[in-house]
This record gives structure tokens, sequence and C-alpha cells, in this order.
């Protein structure tokens, strides 16, 4: 028997779900995710059919979903869907899979079956099978979505009295550090279209689902700002988990790309050359961020590599992970290390939440269109979250101004162009 820990977050919910009740619901989650795919993946949603469809059939599945609700009884089913995909998907990019599986090409909508097969040879496979209860019982999703960090560049370029030329970024959860290290040796980011509303909620004819529209000149101010060069002091990246190993570099690969993703050479052939570069600048400490209290040696590694304080602490789908408690303490954490006037930059499906000590909620489905946020620390010193911008999911692709951009508006030295170009202000 494998061994596990359980260190996932609380739900909600007091208690855990029956059964039958999760079960039902992760077939429910399966359906959801036909009609809405993750980033639209039409191999996700020919995953969450076989899912579908093997649960009803496959007895070996179903068991195995059933231990997996045993071990974490308190995760959502959103969070069980989203790492058993990453999970099979780690398997089936392995060299023994691929003698066997034309993996992802044929892995489609119209060949879901191929996964129904793929569920099959994992389960029994003597090596694969171990390999995939141990992912589902302990580990958490651990992808390096490099996209995400023109959050920061954003923000530099928006907010240089806050942000300055050579300001130090701490990242939190940061994976194979790739992120600090795209910014630091300046690699494009993908182009990124500003968008703007067209319909609301109920206003449409097409399911009544609110549709949008590129905005012009908001995305051509964006793109070309994004396409400046911005220069990072010194900026450290902390994890739980080592950089170096390859068997969390395996993880973490199987968890960055969606399936349809690994055809995308250009995106691959950049995840692989910022991965083997060691960037001048950029550090990397081994830690749980949760325990520094206890960590006296790694507060002071933190500080010695940074310049003993951060201008921003950068948390990128991290905190949804924790649970309300080890939230606040996280964020806490955070706090302890920024340079006076810095800020915490907290990037996640999460709304404001007043009553929540962590000052958020977290949504677990992240299908939700422009659901997925990027948070900041109000510049005053109040301890308020301002919600700046809004991503059409975690890819980071399309970009929607935060209902508090506007309050940025007041900041010494705030970029009103580019605040404009967001906010879609005249």
């Amino acid at each position: 028997m494998i061994e596990y820990t359980k260190h996932f977050a609380e739900a909600t919910a007091a208690d855990p779900l029956d059964s039958s009740t999760k079960l039902n619901k992760f077939s429910l989650e399966c359906e959801a995710k036909q009609n809405e795919p993750l980033a639209g993946d039409e191999r996700v949603a020919a995953f969450a059919q076989a899912a579908q469809y093997s649960l009803e059939v496959n007895p070996q599945f179903r068991d195995g979903l059933l231990e997996v609700f045993d071990q974490r009884p308190q995760e959502p089913v959103e969070y069980t869907f989203s790492r058993m995909l990453r999970a099979f998907q780690k398997a089936l990019i392995s060299e023994e899979a691929q003698e066997v599986f034309e993996y992802p090409e044929a892995f489609d909508e119209p060949n879901w079956q191929n996964w129904c097969v793929a569920f099959d040879w994992v389960l029994n496979h003597p090596h694969h099978s171990d390999q995939f209860a141990y992912d589902m019982w302990t580990r958490e999703l651990q992808s390096n979505i490099t996209e995400r960090y023109k959050n920061i560049k954003l923000l530099q370029l928006l907010m240089p009295g806050i942000l300055p030329p050579q300001s130090s970024i701490l990242d939190v959860g940061c994976s194979q550090n790739q992120g600090l290290k795209k910014l630091a040796l300046d690699r494009p980011f993908a182009h990124t279209p500003v968008m703007r509303e067209i319909a609301r909620l109920g206003d449409s004819d097409i399911y009544g689902k609110t549709e949008y529209e590129i905005d012009d000149r908001g995305t051509k101010l964006v793109n070309k700002l994004l396409a400046s060069t911005i220069h990072l002091g010194p900026s450290v990246g902390v994890d739980i988990e080592p950089i170096y190993d390859p068997w969390v570099k395996e993880w973490t690969e199987a968890c960055t790309f969606l399936p349809t993703e690994r055809l995308n050479e250009k995106l691959r052939t950049e995840y692989n050359l910022i991965d083997k570069k060691d960037v001048p600048g950029v550090g990397f400490v081994e830690a749980d961020f949760l325990k520094l209290n206890n960590a006296p040696d790694k507060i002071e590694q933190i500080r010695r590599l940074g310049r003993q304080g951060f201008n921003a602490i950068f948390l990128s789908t991290i905190v949804y992970q924790q649970t309300e408690a080890d939230r606040k303490i996280m964020l806490d954490n955070g706090d302890g290390f920024k340079y006076p006037g810095g800020i915490k930059v907290i990037l996640d499906n999460a709304k404001k939440d007043p009553n929540a000590p962590s000052g958020l909620s977290f949504n677990p489905d992240y299908s939700t269109d422009y659901g997925y946020t990027t948070h900041i620390d109000h510049p005053d010193g109040s301890g308020e979250l301002l919600e700046v911008f809004k991503w059409k999911n975690g890819r980071c692709l399309q970009l929607k101004a935060g209902d508090d951009i506007d309050r940025l508006a007041t900041i010494p030295g705030v970029n009103t162009d580019l605040l404009d170009a967001i906010s879609l202000r005249d």
C-alpha cells in the first residue's frame, strides 16, 4: 500500500459528502467540462466524456475514484477532476505509453474512447498504477504557466511609484521558478487582447451568457507595453518542492500543459529553454512557506537572496490550496517580507470576501469566464484588497478590467494611459 498524507484545504462544508453524492457530483462535473472544457480544449472535453462513461461501466475506475474520495474527503470534485486529468496525462507522456498510444493527437473528441482504453492501461500497469494512485492521493497541482507573470510586468508599468525599476519580487509557490526567470530574461509574452462586455447576463440570446469583444485601443497599448523591457532587482522563488528533482519536473510538466497545448511546439520549446537556464539575480529557496516561523534559516536565506525585502509578494494559484486558517498565515508571512509600501499580488480564482480571514473566497470551478482574478493590497496600507484584473481563465491570455481598477487613479505616478486602456475609459 502506498504511503500518503492528507493536506488539502478544507471545503466550505463542515462535513464531507457521502460517496454516492460525490460520485454524482463528479459525474456532473464531467458533464460540465464536456460543455465548457478548461481553456476550450477539446481533448479535455473528450477526457470528461470518457471519465463520465467509465464511471458507469468500469468498476475499477469507479472504485479508484472512491478511494480518492476516502483519502481526501474534503476536496471539491472540481479539483479531483483537474488532478485526475494531469495524473493520467503524466502516465501518457511516459516513454512506455508513447509506444502504445498516439497522445495527445489521437485523444480528441471524435476519439474519446481512446481515453477509456488509456484508463485501463494506466490502472493495470505495474508501475503507472502505483504512480497514479500516489498522484491522486497526495499531490497538489503544480503548474508553471509563465503567462501569469505578465501580471507583474503590467503592474510595474501601471504603478511605477509602487513597483519602481529594479523591483524585487518574492514568488511564493513558484514551482520550477520559470516565471521570475522569464521576466529576468525578458522573454516575450503572448498577444493579450483587452476585452469589453457587449451583452450582460440575460441580455444575450446565446444561453443567457455574457458576450465579449476585443477593444482595439486597449489591446494595442497593452501589447505595446508588454513588449517593452522591465528590469527586476534580486528576486526569489520559494516552493515546498525541489526544482532539480526529475520526479518533480515530470509532475510539473504534466500539470502545466493541457493536452492540446502539448501540440504547440513553440510553447514547449519556450518551457524547456527557460527550465534549463540559471539566471543571475533569480534565486530559489526550498521551503514550506506556512512554517517559516519554525525555520529562521530559511527566512535568512530568502532575505539574503533578495535585498532584505521585496517590492511585491506574488502568490499565483497557491492560496486556494490552503485551509482558510493557513491562507491567513500564508498572507501574513508574505507581509513580513514586504518593503514599506510594498504589495502582495494574489492571482487566483477568487473574489473579495470581507467575512473571510484571508479577505477572499475561492471558486473551485476554473472554467468560469473571467473568474480568475488579480488582487493587490491597497497601496494606502489599509489592508484592503483591490481587484485590478480579470482573466478569461488561468492561461492569462485575455484581459478584462477588475472591479476596482479605477481606484488606482489616485495613486501618485500611475500610468494613466495604461489605466485608461485597461479600464476602457475615454
